[in-house]
């Protein structure tokens, strides 16, 4: 509960500077093709997969972030019929909360910080830099997406480290965030490569089996995400 009371008292700090100082958002060149391009009557797996149009026909398997830019697009049209026009991505939105809250709770119970001062205080210097504090606008959801991915490999992957039954699924986060990580953009399947490479050089060091573990299903996500990139989904296009 306090986590949650922190994270929404700098979560709404941070959307009532961004109002205040931006108004109602920047509509950028790319959003006057891609919002019509979300809006028109073709069916949602032809938007998602459009690559001319979503990619100017250079594919780059990630079409998860084209399907959040698809919400993107109707929350502004939405907004925009109850009288209320603006350009603001909500998925940046949401993902920013939920970054702020996975940081505080990492912070706690991984960190051991008493209090959350200093976590909240690093937050706020991230949140209000240049690229987090102006990037609210619709434009492509792919790099806010694999910001949240590192922050949910991140957790996931603490939470498996400190958990002493490994019984059940508990892979299962870890591979599903490696794997949001991969589809939200080309970025993040480089950045899922260097933190395999990152676990895999640790479980060297410490000789860890829990590391191994790690490596294990991070590369499962791996094969997952290139079997989808060059398999499956150009077949889809």
């Amino acid at each position: 509960m306090k986590i949650l009371i922190y994270t929404s008292i700098i979560f709404l700090f941070y959307i009532l500077s961004v109002f205040t100082f931006q108004k109602n958002g920047l509509l950028h060149p790319e959003a006057i093709e891609r919002i019509p391009n979300y809006l028109d009557g073709r069916n949602l797996f032809q938007k998602v997969y459009n690559i001319d149009k979503n990619e100017y026909g250079l594919y780059q398997a990630r079409e998860l972030s084209h399907f959040f830019d698809y919400i993107d697009a109707n929350f502004i049209k939405l907004s925009a019929s109850v009288g209320l026009p603006h350009f603001y991505s909500l998925v940046y939105f949401i993902s920013i909360f939920i970054i702020i809250a996975s940081c505080l709770y990492i912070a706690k119970f991984y960190f051991n910080h008493k209090n959350f001062l200093v976590p909240s205080t690093i937050i706020l210097i991230f949140l209000f830099s240049p690229i987090p504090f102006f990037s609210v606008y619709m434009f492509r959801s792919a790099k806010i997406l694999v910001v949240l991915g590192i922050v949910l490999s991140s957790f996931f992957i603490l939470r498996f480290l400190s958990q002493k039954s490994r019984g059940g699924k508990s892979y299962l986060p870890i591979v599903a965030s490696a794997l949001f990580l991969a589809f939200g953009d080309r970025q993040g399947f480089y950045i899922l490569l260097a933190l395999t490479g990152f676990v895999f050089l640790i479980f060297l060091f410490f000789r860890n089996n829990k590391h191994l573990k790690i490596f294990k299903f991070l590369i499962f996500g791996i094969v997952i995400s290139l079997i989808y990139s060059y398999i499956v989904a150009p077949i889809l296009i």
